[in-house]
């Protein structure tokens, strides 16, 4: 599991020094909302709505701090780290610039 700090030029970005993580059950309980699309990088402006990007920003950092809830975390956050965390959350998911599919969709191989 690849391990993020939630940070921008070494300074945190949240209410303290947090990490994004995203264990295979955080990727299970995210499919499962209908608000939250983990096909391709993820962007600030495909995010459907606010609250799937609140859930995906709690769901990364959920590792850490079971007790932690979603509220919690929407106080932690000013829309003007958007893109930040949008960036650090690809980052934790594994997703480069250039990758652009869903890692937990398994692909199809052709059989011929």
């Amino acid at each position: 599991m690849k391990y993020v700090k939630v940070e921008k030029d070494g300074q945190p970005l949240l209410d303290k020094e947090r990490r994004l993580a995203y264990p295979l059950s955080a990727i299970k309980r995210m499919r499962s909302m209908p608000s939250v699309n983990l096909s391709g990088k993820v962007k600030v402006e495909d995010v459907d709505g606010l609250e799937a990007f609140s859930v995906m920003l709690w769901q990364g950092l959920l590792h850490e701090d079971k007790s932690l809830t979603q509220e919690q975390v929407e106080e932690m956050v000013d829309l003007s780290m958007a893109e930040d965390l949008m960036k650090l959350m690809n980052e934790a998911m594994g997703k480069d610039e250039n990758q652009a599919e869903d890692p937990t969709k398994a692909k199809s191989q052709n059989q011929n």
